[in-house]
């Protein structure tokens, strides 16, 4: 779906849904354990991956092949946030069985018997229809896929619950959730009350066409990577932009620099697929929904989504080490406080820039899990045939031979497991 497209829709659907529709809750104090890697600054000397200058050529390559620039998901692809309290009556999510699949997971369908949906819910425009629900009281969080409010009730194809929230780390267990990384859609999403407040205080995520097959890097625990090469990021890797790089001098606007700080301080991981290289800022649907006023317009500066790092160094990425954090490493020589300001300046733009918008379309990760065996297993679907069980990716740590990157033209939406 191209940008104008996109923006029609939404227009129209906001349009609609916006008379008399209640406000979403105030967003909640930040989820996930103090500990989480979502939540915990890097250290100032964390070692690098081998690969982090093929990795962060790869993201600059990625970059220019698609769209020539990077997207923030708003309205579209990236989920709405609905922070519930106590009281909140809770309702049985239907499943909508999306993919035909010849049986139901009763663990979904536990998982999604109670959810606390606000009567105002709206889900995020696009196909994936992604929605949160958070409620702190209970310490439980929902995230669905292909959501939707029907005259019977509420449908959801897939996704799932995590409990006790503040102690988590914000994964979903194998094979729940939304994400194809199992990563929590909350984790690294920029919410609108931190940036109007001016900080990014969390490591935030984003999503690349092309990732590695069958590999993934702690704290990813699947993956729906398609690309063969030894040198194409696995699903989960962490990365941060390098402390030295000067980023009040860098030639970006208020939200990049926000966003490039963050990337220094408490990094960036892969969490999914998409067709371009895209960042996940909160859904602003609740609150065009009740105000009529989109907050981003303010928080964009007067640019468009996919301008905010235009700018932005790319080649100084620095991918961190296989696994980093499995072992708490980042815990136990994680910095408390902000990493030192740098000295030195960086002004380079990347290599490609241009005003064409990208499209804004993250694949998302429908599950089947075999009833007749112990270890549980996702099935893989395709859009011309019926579903057939697969086993889950092997970890495995990439050696690379290769600097070859598959690049490969991606249809939208593929079922991923």
């Amino acid at each position: 779906m191209t940008r104008y497209a996109a923006a029609i829709i939404a227009a129209a659907l906001i349009g609609a849904a916006a008379a008399g529709t209640p406000a979403a809750s105030a967003a909640a104090a930040r989820p996930f354990s103090p500990t989480s890697f979502w939540n915990t600054p890097l250290p100032a000397d964390v070692p690098l991956h081998a690969d982090s200058t093929a990795y962060a050529a790869n993201i600059t390559g990625q970059i220019q092949r698609y769209y020539g620039t990077a997207a923030i998901n708003t309205t579209t692809y990236s989920a709405p946030v609905y922070t519930v309290p106590a009281g909140q009556a809770t309702i049985t999510v239907k499943f909508s069985n999306c993919q035909n699949k010849t049986w139901v997971d009763p663990k979904f369908l536990e998982q999604i018997s109670a959810v606390p949906i606000p009567a105002n819910a709206v889900p995020a425009l696009g196909t994936d229809a992604e929605m949160v629900v958070y409620q702190p009281s209970s310490d439980k969080l929902w995230e669905l896929w292909k959501a939707e409010k029907r005259v019977d009730g509420w449908y959801a194809c897939w996704g799932g619950r995590l409990d006790s929230v503040s102690t988590s780390q914000g994964v979903f267990p194998q094979y729940y959730g939304v994400a194809a990384s199992g990563l929590s859609l909350l984790g690294g999403m920029m919410r609108i009350d931190e940036l109007q407040a001016g900080a990014i205080n969390h490591a935030i995520d984003f999503s690349l066409p092309e990732v590695r097959r069958g590999v993934y890097s702690w704290p990813a625990n699947r993956t729906d990577g398609t690309v063969d090469s030894l040198l194409a990021i696995p699903m989960g890797q962490r990365f941060r932009l390098d402390p030295l790089v000067n980023v009040d001098a860098l030639p970006l606007t208020p939200m990049g620099k926000m966003m490039a700080k963050a990337m220094q301080k408490h990094g960036l991981v892969l969490r999914d697929t998409s067709g371009s290289v895209s960042f996940y800022a909160e859904n602003p649907l609740p609150t065009i929904n009740a105000t009529g006023i989109n907050p981003y317009t303010a928080l964009f500066a007067g640019k468009p989504a996919y301008a905010q790092l235009n700018g932005l160094p790319w080649d100084k990425l620095q991918a961190l080490p296989f696994d980093y954090g499995r072992n708490g490493e980042q815990l136990t020589t994680a910095s408390t406080t902000t990493t030192a300001v740098p000295t030195t300046t960086t002004t380079a733009a990347p290599a490609t820039t241009t005003t064409a918008a990208p499209a804004t379309t993250t694949t998302s990760p429908p599950v089947t899990i075999a009833p007749t065996t112990t270890s549980l297993a996702p099935a893989t679907t395709t859009p011309t045939s019926t579903t057939t069980t697969t086993t889950a990716p092997t970890t495995t740590t990439p050696t690379p031979t290769s600097t070859t990157i598959k690049a490969r033209g991606r249809k939208d939406h593929l079922n991923r497991f």
